[in-house]
């Protein structure tokens, strides 16, 4: 099934959730940043979460989501736009050779820095303790103490043997309190999200965009009763995506040392320089770079 993403409010929880299916999306992110499975796991999950929380942002809005810890995952950085389109950057593709047991790849100590712009101007930012050392976890404490919005929040995958399709199924759930929610009832609701029933739905692929609704059910006080009166709507369709091209990777040459680049010209040398989110490769010939030579 292709990916999509749901959005909607269940009243009566006085909460808003979404609901992403990302196996493409994953796919393509851990193939291109060519991750080993420990590592696809983690990227895999963080990228999902961020397309989770992207429908809250303004139509001209990035975010921009950075974990560090002190363990062998050092950092990974995803960035969002309201277009639930986003791309990232893990520190260590390939995690399974440098740990032996959970606890090395998160270390002891982390953070998770947040930062919301737009065309180039920090809108808002701030830094939250990543104590919790699981990365979804700790974007949902962000919420709820930085925020201050109650947040539930799961993402799940399942590996594959194809290396051509390394993860089998890849989703996430969102939930969020409103706020006129009785928190003590989301609360409870909250721990249900790890009860099995609702954990095997995750673990199940979606037969259709309904899912989210069977979801919910298995979240209700009573799991066997009538489905939730809840809103449902499609979002806009989840995709790894960059931004870079042509144009803005030669500009970004601008910042590189002027004798460098004068060195480089009088050398007739193409200058070369690989994306970080895509891994694109832009090889630009002295004829391509000749005018960033020139007085502006």
């Amino acid at each position: 099934m292709p990916d999509f993403l749901t959005l909607g409010e269940w009243p009566d929880a006085h909460a808003r959730y979404a609901y992403a299916h990302t196996t493409a999306l994953a796919n393509r992110a851990v193939l291109l940043h060519d991750c080993d499975q420990l590592s696809a796991h983690l990227f895999a999950r963080a990228l999902t979460a961020a397309v989770l929380v992207s429908p809250q942002l303004q139509p001209d809005e990035r975010l921009a989501l950075r974990w560090q810890y002190d363990g062998s995952l050092q950092h990974l950085t995803i960035e969002a736009t309201p277009a639930a389109t986003v791309r990232g950057i893990i520190a260590q593709t390939h995690l399974l050779g440098l740990v032996q047991e959970k606890p090395q790849i998160y270390g002891t100590a982390g953070r998770l820095s947040i930062v919301r712009s737009s065309a180039g101007r920090v809108l808002g930012s701030s830094t939250t303790a990543a104590a919790l050392f699981e990365i979804v976890d700790d974007l949902a404490h962000h919420y709820c103490t930085g925020e201050q919005v109650e947040t539930a929040l799961v993402a799940m995958l399942a590996l594959s043997s194809d290396p051509t399709q390394p993860i089998r199924l890849c989703h996430g759930f969102l939930l969020q309190a409103l706020p006129d929610a009785d928190l003590p009832r989301f609360d409870l609701i909250r721990q249900r999200l790890h009860l099995p029933a609702f954990r095997q739905l995750l673990a199940d692929p979606p037969a259709d965009a309904d899912h989210a609704a069977r979801l919910l059910q298995a979240l209700q006080d009573d799991p066997a009763g009538p489905p939730p009166a809840a809103t449902a709507t499609a979002g806009p369709v989840p995709a790894y995506r960059c931004g870079c091209t042509r144009a803005k990777t030669l500009e970004s040459l601008r910042h590189l040392p002027a004798a460098e680049l004068r060195a480089a010209y009088a050398a007739a040398e193409p200058l070369t320089v690989r994306c970080h989110f895509c891994r694109q490769l832009h090889v630009f010939a002295p004829a391509d770079y000749r005018a960033l030579l020139e007085p502006a």
